[in-house]
């Protein structure tokens, strides 16, 4: 999911999802794959990246912030 800031100084958001039992490892891979695919190409300035890792009812969040020049 992508979501772009509408007004300047807000930071957009990237959240990767992923379901499994390996939540610590699932977060990470998540986290991993926005950054190696570069989902956030097209967007400048600051971006939340947020990978997020379920099991039922069970969930575990990685994030990390970057600035994006294109």
């Amino acid at each position: 999911i992508m979501l772009e800031a509408m007004r300047p100084g807000l930071s957009h958001v990237i959240i990767e999802f992923k379901q499994g039992k390996d939540l610590e490892g699932l977060k990470q891979e998540a986290l991993s794959q926005i950054k190696e695919k570069k989902y956030y190409a097209p967007l400048q300035g600051e971006i939340l990246l947020i990978g997020l890792a379920h099991n039922g009812r069970e969930c575990e969040m990685a994030y990390e912030r970057i600035v994006h020049k294109v």
